[in-house]
């Protein structure tokens, strides 16, 4: 995925070994309408975070093994308007406490 701060959408990328090609142009849009910065994802979860109007938000997708994205609720008001950076770490080990 690549997010496209121009346009507030994000592409789907497609490899093929040594080439990547843009799939779909717009595979989401961004709701809030701020310019998307970080993008980050794994294991189904694809986090992004935009700035617009002095305000920074955290949106969040899920997406399967075609790159399908699909909203997961509204975006988060990140109470600041220059947020940077954001990762996704999926659990590697389950416990039982």
């Amino acid at each position: 995925m690549r997010s496209n701060t121009g346009s507030g959408t994000i592409s789907r990328l497609v490899g093929t070994g040594a080439n990547a090609f843009v799939d779909a142009i717009a595979a989401a849009s961004v709701t809030t309408r701020g310019a998307p910065l970080d993008i980050d994802a794994n294991g189904g979860v694809l986090a992004l975070i935009d700035h617009g109007a002095g305000q920074s938000h955290l949106s969040l997708f899920t997406y399967n093994r075609f790159g399908d994205l699909v909203p997961s609720g509204s975006a988060i008001n990140l109470a600041t308007g220059d947020a940077n950076g954001v990762a996704v770490m999926v659990p590697t080990a389950t416990y039982g406490f």
